[in-house]
């Protein structure tokens, strides 16, 4: 059973509530993002908010809306943003990004998707929706991501290799 918590340097995560605790593929998509001249920060299903914090960390100048769809891990995303040392530069909404309309566009859209797709599913629904693009395929994911965007705006997401080709399918 995974920790209640996850300590970084500059900041806990608390992850008891959370379908999708922190996890290798999180962090280094945070450790590989590119957040340099990112003024305005999405982050779709942000989870335990972990990915907010490490681009506030990273950018200090950058403002994150953070958007998670499950109530009880959006609520606890905003206790750990609530708690880190950038708190008010994050923003955390319990929506789903299909129904975000945003007052302008980001420079920076970060995402560690609901990737499985065509494994066994949880019976859990929370996690299923948090791991298998059951309810928001990639497709739509990217779609979404774009709309984002402003004109030099970036999108960046971690997938396993066995999606590769439908990724780039999709960007083209």
């Amino acid at each position: 059973m995974p920790n209640d918590f996850f300590r970084f340097k500059q900041f806990t995560v608390w992850q008891d509530r959370c379908a999708m605790k922190v996890n290798t593929d999180g962090v280094l998509l945070g450790a590989w993002t590119r957040y340099a001249n990112a003024l305005r920060i999405l982050d779709i299903g942000t989870g335990t908010g972990v990915l907010a914090m490490i681009a506030a960390q990273r950018n200090q100048r950058a403002v994150i809306d953070a958007l998670e769809i499950d109530p009880r891990s959006a609520d606890q995303a905003k206790e750990n943003a609530a708690s880190c040392p950038w708190p008010r530069r994050i923003n955390v909404f319990n929506t789903d990004v299909r129904n975000w309309r945003p007052p302008e566009g980001y420079d920076l859209v970060i995402c560690n998707p609901p990737f499985y797709k065509d494994h066994n599913v949880s019976h859990d629904p929370r996690t299923a929706t948090a791991k298998h693009d059951v309810e928001l395929g990639l497709d739509q994911l990217v779609h979404e991501a774009d709309r984002f965007c402003t004109p030099h705006g970036r999108v960046c997401m971690i997938l396993p290799i066995d999606r590769l080709s439908e990724i780039k399918s999709i960007a083209a």
